[in-house]
Formats: structure tokens, sequence, C-alpha cells
């Protein structure tokens, strides 16, 4: 499924490259007429123009690589994180304990609690798989959009739209991340159980 956005992604952000070049070229000439134009007594700096307009050419060649680059140590890093517990075996460590041979009331409050705890389990297995989309999703859309925003760095007054662009990057990759830790440390917490009763059937659910 995240090949079939990846190259929907690449076919959207060709539309956009074509339109960047086609505007690069008026935005620098009215950048430049602006420059002569301003009623104050500030110098006029073409060279500023110039020197923007060719950073954000090289930002602009150099992105794809950038991306590569973030992606590549994002997907080392989750290989560390990778948990390959199957879900049906998870939900049996959930279970109520065969050996435990406490009153009938406890067993009934035990059961009562296996069952939160499955939906409890689910909800966040679930929400594993949701941020691992969003995140794909969000990916897609900074690549899609990149090279309207980076020309927006040849005006001065729109270059923090380009900064904003590769803060974004940086936050979809700490997003993955956090994400993974946070569903390796609930399988682990799920597949290693130490129920001993009633309090940690309820703190097992909490976390």
């Amino acid at each position: 499924m995240f090949e079939n956005i990846a190259g929907i992604a690449r076919e959207l952000r060709s539309e956009l490259l074509s339109v960047y070049w086609v505007l690069i070229i008026p935005l620098v000439i009215f950048l430049i007429i602006l420059e002569f134009l301003k009623e104050d007594q500030q110098p006029i700096n073409v060279i500023d123009i110039i020197r923007r307009t060719i950073i954000s050419v090289l930002l602009l060649i150099s992105f794809e690589e950038v991306m590569h680059t973030l992606s590549f140590l994002s997907d080392g890093i989750l290989q560390k994180l990778d948990q390959k517990n199957n879900f049906l075996e998870v939900m049996g460590h959930f279970g109520p304990s065969t050996n435990n041979k406490s009153s009938s009331l406890f067993d009934f409050r035990e059961h009562i609690l296996y069952f939160i705890a499955i939906v409890a389990y689910m909800i966040a297995y679930l929400g594993f798989f949701f941020a691992e989309a969003l995140t794909h999703f969000v990916w897609a859309i900074l690549y899609i959009i990149s090279p309207l925003m980076i020309l927006a760095f040849i005006p001065r007054q729109t270059a923090f739209v380009t900064g904003n662009l590769y803060k974004s990057l940086i936050q979809v990759v700490l997003w993955r991340i956090l994400w993974s830790t946070l569903g390796a440390l609930l399988l682990r917490l799920a597949a290693e159980p130490q129920f001993m009763g009633f309090e940690d059937y309820l703190q097992s659910i909490v976390m």
C-alpha cells in the first residue's frame, strides 16, 4: 500500500516541480523590481536575491537525497526496535491464569479484566498502525509540496516556510521512532506478563 502512495506522490511532485521552474524566474524578476521600487533608504540588495535563488535550487536538487538519508537513519533505528510478536500469542498472555486456585469471586473478576485487557490492547495495537499510516501520509505530503515550500526560500519574508519543511521531516522521523518505541514496550509487557492478582491486571490495562 505504501508503495502505491509513493508512486502517486512522485507523480504529483513532478507536476509541482514544473510549477517551480515556471515560477522561479518571474518571482526573481518581481523581487528585483520591488528592490528598485523601495521607498525607504535601505540599499538595493539584488545580490541577496540571487544568492537565495541559488540556495533554493540547490535545496531542490538535494531534497530527495536528504529524505533518503533521513529515511535510512530512521529505518536503521527502527530495526533495533522491531518486535515480531504474534497478535494472538500476545492475547493468550492476557488470559486468566489456570494455575490460580483463588475463590470464584476472583475468578469472575479475573475474566472481566481479561476481556477489558483484550479491548485495551486491541486499541493500542490498532493505534500503532494508525500512527504508522499517519507518518507515511505526512511524509508523502511533505514530499509532494516540497518544491513550493523550497521556492518560498527566495523571498526573505517567506524563508521560514522552507525551514519548517525540514523541521517537519525531522519531526516525522521522530514520530516513527517514538511510536515504534511505544509499540515495542507494549508488546514486551504483553508477551512477558507477571500477573499476581487483581492489582497487576489493572496496572496492565492502564499501561
